[in-house]
Order: C-alpha cells, then sequence, then structure tokens
C-alpha cells in the first residue's frame, strides 16, 4: 500500500487530514512530544490515518 503525505502539517490539520492519509511528524526529532498532543492529533485524525514519527536525536533519559 501507498501512503501520500508530507513532512510536518502543510496547512490547518482538518483539511491536511482530508487532503492526505499520513504525515512524517519531524518534529519528534528535536524534542520530544507530551504524550497529550499525540493522544489529541490521533483521536482528530480519521480512522486509517498514517503518522510516521521520526526517533529522537537527542541522549537525554526519557
Amino acid at each position: 500500500m501507498i501512503r501520500v503525505g508530507t513532512c510536518g502539517f502543510c496547512e490547518g490539520r482538518g483539511k491536511y487530514y482530508r487532503d492526505f492519509d499520513a504525515v512524517e511528524v519531524q518534529q519528534t526529532f528535536y524534542r520530544i512530544l507530551r504524550e497529550k498532543t499525540l493522544k489529541r492529533w490521533r483521536k482528530e485524525a480519521p480512522e486509517g490515518f498514517t503518522f510516521s514519527i521520526k526517533a529522537f536525536q537527542g541522549a537525554e533519559d526519557i
């Protein structure tokens, strides 16, 4: 299966979810996002939407 998306939300999330079926979340490479934020995105997104999360580059304890 091929998923189409961009690196980051290039427009408002509501419109983005209608236009694409995947997103690469680049912010997670630079900082650890709050669980609350990720849960909100999951709840907002339509069923079957794919979030590709970049691995955190930092060495701090998680």
